[in-house]
Parts: structure tokens; sequence; C-alpha cells
């Protein structure tokens, strides 16, 4: 294509709760497909693809996702917003499955997406890597504009504790170093590399020895994720998957103190789990109605249920690393702690003494900088100067 123009200058947080009123559109359409071999439930890489997609089709772009499965959570929220989705399959995947993500050698998943892509006749101007699983599909890149939109180097899960918990899993964690060193090498192919937040920019350096080209956060649906009147504010409230033996356990003891409800794969005892909550609305109301959101891990590269408890008005206590401490200002929308100890008595001092209500209000404040619609406008920026579309 010729070209196309971001139309009403440099983005800004928004004043209002609107995603949609003041989103630039752009002149000239822009053609993007979104690659991925398994947005699976509540991941947090399939809901940033999905509404990554649907800003872009708000900005007037041409966009479709293509993946080998789908869930139908994601695939429902992207039709709705006028995305075209090409995934055969839906619903979840085994375990050897999820290990075959990781070790993907013989680049089968990247070959069967490369023909899904071939038999479905479109082109598009750029095609997206959303998931860093799928690193290996740059071997089928030929001549396509390939961007890679890296959420933390997938080799890193090997060795993290959250994940290495049972023996075959540990067994696993050998291959880290070749499939760290077969990732780095495959990521120069890519024509840009974007990171979703500072910390994963800087991992990048290190694992992929190319600093990305910006960084493009999360979005976050802040229209449906909104704070509600009178939040009952009688619980906290832990969202996402396992955080580790040590932050599990520090949950376990906080659940003796508070009321402690669980969304998402932890099963912490002494809480009230909830299990996956497909629906944006009831998880939103979910996180607009506690009085914290407890974020126990030490290697988010971002943090979703960061953001969108945020994005709800409701304060966040997590360590001061990683994503969290880019979205937390301590004091002014949540605490950012150091140490087990600070983090036990930050949350029973909120219980005991409450907090102001501009709390709520500069979390919803704060939290609009990652709409759907800056985030968008971000991208698009980031597009245009580096690869002079």
């Amino acid at each position: 294509m010729g070209g196309w123009s971001i139309g009403s200058g440099p983005t800004r947080a928004c004043s209002t709760t609107s995603d949609i009123g003041s989103l630039s559109v752009l002149a000239m359409v822009l053609r993007v497909a979104f690659l991925g071999f398994y947005y699976g439930p509540g991941g947090g890489i399939a809901r940033a693809t999905v509404n990554l997609a649907r800003g872009l089709k708000r900005a007037n772009a041409d966009v479709s996702i293509f993946a080998l499965s789908m869930h139908p959570q994601w695939r429902s929220l992207a039709e709705e917003g006028g995305v075209d989705v090409v995934a055969p399959r839906a619903g979840t995947i085994g375990k050897l499955d999820h290990l075959r993500l990781m070790y993907d050698f013989d680049y089968k998943l990247a070959r069967e997406l490369d023909s899904l892509l071939r038999n479905s006749g479109a082109t598009f101007d750029v095609y997206v890597v959303s998931d860093d699983a799928a690193l290996s599909f740059v071997r089928f890149k030929g001549d396509r504009r390939l961007i890679l939109w890296t959420h933390g180097e997938i080799s890193f899960l090997l060795i993290n504790s959250a994940w290495a918990r049972t023996p075959a899993r540990r067994l696993a964690s050998v291959l880290f170093l070749r499939v760290l060193a077969e990732h780095r090498r495959l990521s120069k192919g890519f024509d840009m590399i974007i990171a979703n937040s500072r910390l994963a920019k800087e991992i990048a350096q290190f694992t992929y020895e190319r600093v990305p080209s910006g960084i493009v956060y999360l979005p976050v649906d802040t229209e449906a994720f909104r704070p509600v009147e009178d939040p009952s504010g009688d619980y906290a409230l832990a969202v996402g998957r396992p955080f580790g033996e040590a932050g599990e356990a520090l949950l376990a003891r906080l659940a003796r103190k508070v009321p402690l409800v669980t969304v998402g794969g932890l099963r912490v005892p002494g809480t009230r789990p909830l299990g996956y909550i497909q629906s944006s609305k009831e998880l939103a109301r979910i996180y607009a109605n506690a009085k914290l959101v407890l974020h126990a891990d030490l290697g988010e590269y971002f943090g979703y249920s960061v953001a969108e408890s945020l994005a709800c008005g409701t304060p966040v206590v997590a360590y001061n690393v990683g994503g969290p401490s880019e979205m937390i200002e301590s004091g002014r929308n949540g605490w950012l702690v150091t140490t087990e100890g600070e983090y036990e008595s930050v949350v029973a001092r909120v219980f005991k003494e409450d907090y102001e209500p501009e709390v709520r209000e500069s979390a919803r404040a704060l939290a609009l900088r990652f709409s759907i619609e800056n985030v968008t406008q971000e991208f698009l920026r980031i597009l245009k100067t580096n690869l002079m579309l």
C-alpha cells in the first residue's frame, strides 16, 4: 500500500471513561494479521491480542487473527469487535501440547500456521506474532513484514517455580538453554520487535540480543472494566495463574487474616476460589467490589490483573518489581512492597484503617493510559516511525 497516517497528533491519557470517542482513524486501510498457536481460556496474551485487534479495527484497519486453536471466549469477543478469526480448533489443550508450544523445533506448529494463512488467500501489510511461543513461525516468513510483540521469552518458564511443579516438568527444564538459544536465533528474522513493558524490553535485549523498537502495553477494555457505585470492599482478591510456592504461601497466610477470593488458576488454602471467569462483565464486578487486589508474583512482565483492577478503581498491593511497578504509584493507587512482612503489614493496615476515596479515583485515572484507544495509537505510532508504512 502507498501509506497511511495517524490523524490527530500525539496520544494522551483520556480524561473520560471512553475508549472510543477520540480514537484517531487511519487515512488508508492498514491490513494487519495477528498470529499465534494457541489462545486458551483466561490467557492474558489472548486478551491482549483481541483487545489490540479490536482497537485497530476501530481505527479503520482490516484485522484478522490466525491461530491453530482459540477458545470460544476470545473468538466471540474478537468477532463482536468486527475482527475476523481463522482458527480451526477451539477449547483447551493437553499438558503435552503445552510442552509442544515450547519445543517446536521441527516447526510442525509453525508449518501448520503458515498453511492456515496460505489457504485463507488473504495478504496483509503487517503480520504480528503476538505470543513468544510462536517464534518458530519466522521460519516461514517469506516476504511478509513480520513483527514480534514480546511478552517475555518463553524459555524462562522452564526455570520458573510456578511452572516446574512436577518431576516431568523439572526434567524438561534441562532444555532451558537449548530453547533460549533457538529462540535467540529465530528472533533475528523479525523485522521489528516491540515489548509489552519496560521489563520485557530489558529482558529482550538479553534473551534475543535485540533492542525492541518500543513498548506497547497490554490494552485494557476500560469500558468493560470500570468502577461500580458503592463497592462492597469486604474482601481481597487475587487473580491469575499460580504465583509459585512463596507467593501462594503468602496468600495462604493472608487468607487467615482477611477474606480472600481467588480467580483463575490459583488454588490457595483458606480462600474462596471462583475458577476462571469468562464474562468480562462478571470479572469487572468482582474486581470493582474488592477492597484490594493482591498480586504476589515476583516475575510478572506486565500484570493484566493489576491493570484491570486499577481500571475498576481497586488499588493493588504488589512487589516493587516488573510490570506492576510501572503501573502502581505507591500510596496513590496502591502499594509497592519489598518484603513478605511489609506485604502482610500493608494488607492488615488497609483492612483495619481503610483508605480515602481518592485512592480509587487515582487508580481509575492512571489506568486509562492502558486503554484500548491509547495503546492502539502507540502501536500505530511505532509502526509508522519504524517501518515507514
